[in-house]
């Protein structure tokens, strides 16, 4: 991240937010809402995929380590016989676990599925706590109109 990074990202939110509040009202506060569900989320499963990233290189560059181990002593290998275990060595421990790392940064794991479901869910939430707050609004405006009106329908027989 660039030094301008620090101060121009906090700008560009805020002028967004800004222009998306001159087109749409209050109803920018929704994305609001997602924003700040979504960035802490986002950090979040960034640092867990960064962290099984570098595990599944440690576990790669093991399994390479073995391999060039291999080949620089591919006579004494040939000449013992030891094929087998080295073949064992090399596609045991390190190969599983780079697996595991590959399972666990599958988008099909559990608890990936459970916290985009929570996103989902808050989202839907933050919708429909905006509609019917619109829908409010909407309902006072039309009743102070309509009171107005007839308020002004009984005071002009007045004059």
């Amino acid at each position: 991240m660039s030094f301008h990074s620090l101060w121009s990202l906090p700008l560009q939110v805020a002028v967004t937010l800004y222009l998306l509040y001159l087109q749409i009202g209050e109803a920018f506060l929704a994305g609001v809402a997602v924003m700040v569900v979504v960035v802490p989320l986002n950090k979040w499963l960034a640092g867990k995929i960064g962290k099984l990233s570098v595990e599944m290189m440690e576990y790669k560059d093991r399994r390479v380590g073995l391999m060039a181990e291999v080949v620089a002593m591919i006579r004494m290998v040939k000449l013992n016989a030891w094929e087998a275990t080295f073949k064992r060595r090399i596609n045991g421990e390190a190969q599983a676990k780079e697996l595991i790392c590959r399972i666990l940064l599958t988008p099909s794991r559990p608890d990936l599925v459970v916290v985009v479901v929570v996103v989902v869910v808050v989202v839907v939430v933050v919708v429909v706590v905006v509609v019917v707050v619109v829908v409010v609004v909407v309902v006072v405006v039309v009743v102070v109109v309509v009171v107005v009106l007839r308020l002004r329908d009984l005071l002009s027989g007045f004059y």
